[in-house]
């Protein structure tokens, strides 16, 4: 098990927030993904428009997990509608 960091962008309205919170800490757990710590790093404008939105919230997972779950999870979420964007490295 390695140690990883994942940032998401959700989208800025509050009940999505909730939703895409609720759908990444579900999936993580399904996949035996243990997420060590959960950062909020709030509301920021981005460099440019995503899906036509000028703001997103970011928020950030500290995660452990096998090597060979990473690439399917980044894929995981990639067709989720509230989470703009989201990317996984080994820390």
């Amino acid at each position: 098990m390695r140690k990883y960091e994942a940032m998401f962008i959700f989208h800025p309205q509050e009940e999505k927030i909730a939703t895409a919170r609720k759908i990444v800490t579900e999936s993580l757990q399904k996949e035996n993904i243990t997420i060590e710590e959960e950062k909020d790093f709030g509301l920021r404008t981005l460099a440019y428009p995503i899906q036509k939105e000028e703001q997103g919230h970011y928020w950030l997972y500290n995660l452990q997990m096998d090597p060979s779950q990473v690439s399917q999870t980044s894929l995981m979420f990639r067709h989720v509608p509230e989470i703009l964007r989201s990317l996984v490295v080994r820390k």
